[in-house]
């Protein structure tokens, strides 16, 4: 679980983004940043349970740093107003979770890969499709969470060198492989939210290794 203040952190720091503000308020922050370090690492410990990948990670290392990177970014307040963390070595992939006001959600999947991997992923959906379809088919995979996500990066067209008759066509335009689950702010402060969230990752996980097989260059 999470603490009240921590959200209540987030939700003040949304208000006053600005380094003056942050600079009062350093201590609130970091007693809002250890609440959810050790949330990861109570995450991180329940999901080694059955990804065994996850078992020597870093709690610390799995947590994005609250400061943006604004020297490209039209947006130049100083920091992200939620906090972030991925259970992989590889912060483009894994398992995620994203804690903000009203905003709160667990992904899992692909979203930062190479030109080369995004065509094996495609290639492998297309030529492996009926297992592709029976793992989002199962059961409590289509009543949790229903589908890969569409929300970003889609094309409008059938990429070069796919069959656009193929019955995979709508994931062949994918450039992110994810699936994402929001949830409510509510169950941050549940005692049951590590087991809540843990039992989500479990379904989650099937596609996840269905899609790592071929997230290779």
């Amino acid at each position: 679980m999470l603490h009240k203040e921590s959200i209540n952190f987030l939700s003040e720091l949304t208000k006053n983004n600005n380094r003056e503000w942050f600079a009062e308020n350093k201590d609130w922050y970091e007693n809002s940043r250890k609440d959810f370090e050790q949330l990861v690492t109570e995450l991180l410990q329940s999901i080694s349970q059955f990804d065994i990948q996850t078992r020597y990670l870093n709690p610390k290392k799995c947590i994005f740093r609250i400061y943006r990177d604004i020297r490209f970014s039209k947006d130049k307040t100083p920091y992200k107003t939620h906090f972030g963390a991925v259970f992989n070595e590889k912060k483009g992939s894994g398992f995620y979770i994203h804690i903000q006001p009203n905003n709160n959600f667990l992904s899992c999947g692909f979203y930062d890969l190479t030109p080369k991997q995004v065509k094996n992923v495609r290639k492998g959906i297309e030529e492996n499709f009926e297992e592709f379809k029976s793992i989002l088919s199962e059961r409590k995979f289509k009543k949790e969470i229903g589908d890969l996500s569409r929300d970003s990066d889609v094309l409008k067209r059938v990429p070069a060198g796919f069959d656009i008759e193929s019955p995979a066509v709508e994931y062949l335009k994918l450039k992110r492989f994810y699936v994402i689950k929001p949830f409510a702010q509510e169950k941050l402060f549940s005692n049951s939210f590590i087991e809540y969230t843990t039992n989500l990752y479990k379904i989650m996980h099937p596609i996840y290794e269905f899609l790592e097989e071929f997230a290779h260059e």
